[in-house]
């Protein structure tokens, strides 16, 4: 429980610098994989139980007790490795684009299946390649960059490559059929309750900016709308295309820069009473929350 406290949801960690920090520096070690692997030591702790059970006299003589025990964990157990297998051989997406956007950036467009679920602005999927000798299967979440409005049935994802997989991105080729698991979010729901009347302010970091591209595409002719988005020198403003197309609309402003924005340049691109009246949306935020 601790361990899914501060690695996988970090409602709690994220919200105390010091733990913030631990986080980071621990997560060299718990990577995405070991968290997976993690989670599926439930189902040995399943069988474990269930073999506790049995050498316990007193309960193996309860017959009624056994078999109604027994059949719980006999469906539990089949019903996830058949949903496994089933999703081994699963595709609902073809890879249809990929380019590079930066040194580390990489540009992912799928092709969604006719019959699939249209995504929302600002969703994420778990994504997994098939067929691929270059790439391994193991699912991996991305945001969205796209907006649904355009076509809900094409996905660009913009991926930084940091890890072991995310560096593999690139190899994956045109016509690779993929499993998108999803999707998910909160971004365009929560918009959706919110006035129409009522301005929205984003800020991003990095590719963090992907999700709240999607929303300012999707909601720029309804809504005002103003984007913060820094990136590093290292990557340079590799949205900066996205955001000229973005910056033709009159409803959106958009002030990106090299190098994290300080508390002064913050106040001084964003007035204290917009951000009051406005809405101030970011994905760290809304992941932590």
């Amino acid at each position: 429980m601790i361990y899914a406290i501060v690695f996988m949801s970090g409602w709690l960690v994220d919200r105390f610098k010091l733990l913030r920090q631990i986080k980071l520096k621990l997560s060299i070690i718990c990577s995405h994989q070991v968290s997976a692997w993690i989670h599926r030591l439930n189902l040995l702790l399943i069988l474990l139980i269930w073999l506790h059970v049995h050498l316990i006299d007193d309960f193996s003589e309860m017959t009624s007790f056994i078999t109604t025990f027994d059949a719980y964990t006999y469906i539990i157990i089949g019903y996830y490795l058949l949903a496994k297998f089933i999703t081994l051989f699963k595709t609902n997406g073809t890879v249809i684009a990929n380019k590079q956007l930066a040194p580390n950036t990489q540009q992912l467009v799928i092709k969604l299946d006719k019959n699939d679920l249209a995504y929302q602005a600002g969703d994420f999927y778990f994504v997994s390649f098939r067929g691929s000798k270059s790439i391994g299967r193991e699912k991996h979440p991305f945001s969205v960059t796209s907006a649904p409005k355009n076509n809900p049935h094409e996905i660009a994802f913009t991926i930084q490559k940091l890890g072991d997989f995310t560096k593999k991105i690139p190899s994956v080729q045109i016509g690779t059929r993929v499993y998108l698991e999803g999707p998910y979010g909160q971004f365009d729901r929560i918009i959706r309750k919110l006035p129409k009347d009522q301005p929205l302010v984003f800020y991003g970091l990095g590719s963090g900016l992907a999700p709240l591209l999607s929303l300012a595409e999707q909601y720029g002719n309804q809504r005002q709308i103003k984007i913060l988005w820094s990136s590093s020198k290292k990557n340079g403003l590799y949205f900066e295309k996205a955001l000229e197309k973005l910056k033709k609309n009159p409803n959106i402003t958009v002030i990106a820069k090299e190098g994290r924005f300080t508390e002064e340049s913050i106040k001084k691109n964003c007035h204290q009473k917009k951000l009051i009246k406005g809405s101030t949306l970011s994905w760290d935020q809304l992941m932590s929350s």
